[in-house]
């Protein structure tokens, strides 16, 4: 009987020093949670959430047991997020001024170095951004959608982003969380400053300046080899004169939104002002932001007879302008 009862107090003892034990612990998680001395810096990188964070901290030996830190974060209900940069964190700070801290927005001091391929379309670009942390793709598009355009873009309703085609594919340096209307202005400037060089001191026309970037936009989707540019742009000038259908694949992909390796006879027949294979003439936009090569071939086309180009499955092209030679050659590298 008595050793009964010592056991039940000996439980009673363990739990209730197991509870003053527990309760220490997270008046200290909440009051002074750091084992510091001197100013902290703590990076907190893309995507990174608090307890991540407390884990190293804790591995480093710069905070108590996340145990109860996490604890006492889900007990009180305090807010969890934090943002991307380097913050300085005083020693003593409590549990929530250190994650007031680490909400705050800081400056990068870092820039972060960004590449923009050529014939990457706006989209591509937004979703670089995003990857790099500079901006979110949500946000850029927004900025796309809504940004006060210059008077050498087009105003089109029927055009997926006016800006298309005009974002100058090239490597940038933006800070993190950096507005999207800096970054648009960036990389017009980037564009009007190629375009001032192609003309050099010779008259920009405006009003041929869309035409010539939609065909470049084109070029740069369709060309993998650089000598064939001027080649590919002589077929669309071509075709534009004989009032055919141009019909370019990468109009139809673009006019379906997404990426495919192969477009199929049923991708010909979405109904889009951007594809080529069902209206005449050029598509509602640019399809891509093109390079400077793909300008120049579209202000410079090779002087040819050509209207009919296929591939030869190694990145060049057959170029014709018979039918039925042309047909010769598409069955037998592409089997129809």
């Amino acid at each position: 009987m008595k050793k009964g009862i010592i056991m039940v107090l000996c439980v009673v003892f363990i739990v209730c020093m197991g509870a003053l034990y527990v309760n220490i612990e997270c008046n200290k998680a909440i009051t002074d949670p750091l084992k510091i001395t001197k100013e902290l810096t703590v990076k907190v990188d893309r995507h990174e959430g608090l307890y991540s964070v407390l884990n190293r901290l804790y591995k480093e030996k710069k905070i108590i047991n996340p145990f109860f830190i996490k604890y006492c974060i889900k007990k009180n209900n305090i807010n969890t997020e934090i943002k991307q940069g380097e913050h300085k964190i005083s020693p003593h700070t409590d549990l929530v001024g250190m994650i007031k801290t680490l909400n705050e927005s800081v400056d990068l001091k870092e820039d972060i170095k960004v590449t923009i391929k050529e014939g990457y379309d706006i989209e591509d670009i937004a979703e670089v951004l995003d990857d790099k942390g500079v901006i979110s793709k949500e946000k850029f598009l927004e900025c796309c959608r809504n940004y006060k355009l210059p008077q050498y873009i087009k105003k089109d309703s029927k055009r997926r982003y006016a800006l298309e085609g005009f974002l100058f594919p090239d490597t940038y340096r933006f800070k993190a969380n950096t507005d999207g209307n800096i970054i648009i202005s960036t990389m017009l400037k980037r564009f009007e400053y190629v375009i001032s060089d192609i003309y050099a001191h010779g008259k920009i026309n405006y009003d041929k300046l869309d035409k010539i970037i939609t065909i470049a936009s084109i070029i740069e989707k369709e060309v993998r080899v650089p000598e064939e540019r001027a080649k590919v742009s002589s077929v669309i000038y071509n075709r534009l004169k004989k009032n055919m259908l141009i019909q370019c694949d990468p109009t139809v992909l673009y006019a379906l939104g997404k990426h495919k390796e192969k477009v199929l006879y049923k991708d010909l027949e979405v109904d889009s002002p951007y594809n080529t294979y069902k209206y005449k003439g050029l598509p509602a936009g640019p399809i891509c932001n093109p390079g400077k090569a793909s300008i120049l071939a579209a202000i410079n086309p090779d002087n040819t007879k050509y209207i009919y180009f296929v591939s030869n499955n190694d990145g060049t092209h057959f170029f014709t302008d018979n039918y039925n030679e042309f047909l010769r050659v598409k069955k037998v590298t592409q089997g129809f």
